[in-house]
């Protein structure tokens, strides 16, 4: 992710919301619900950083979606 175009702290939280989206997508029973509060912190970072941030958009969607 382009973290430099956000402050420090920023990409700090940004890239900790990252990776527990990740180890709860990737756990054995993933919790849609925390999927979407990371989720939902993740899309507005994309939004933020426009065009570089929409293939995590898509992403976040689509893992989403995958969970029933």
């Amino acid at each position: 992710m382009t973290a430099s175009k956000l402050p420090a702290e920023e990409a700090e939280q940004v890239s900790r919301d990252l990776t527990a989206f990740q180890d709860e997508a990737l756990s054995g029973t993933p919790r849609k619900s925390v999927l979407q509060v990371f989720g939902d912190s993740l899309q507005k970072t994309a939004d933020f950083l426009g065009d570089v941030g929409a293939p995590i958009a898509n992403l976040v969607t689509a893992v989403i979606g995958l969970i029933t």
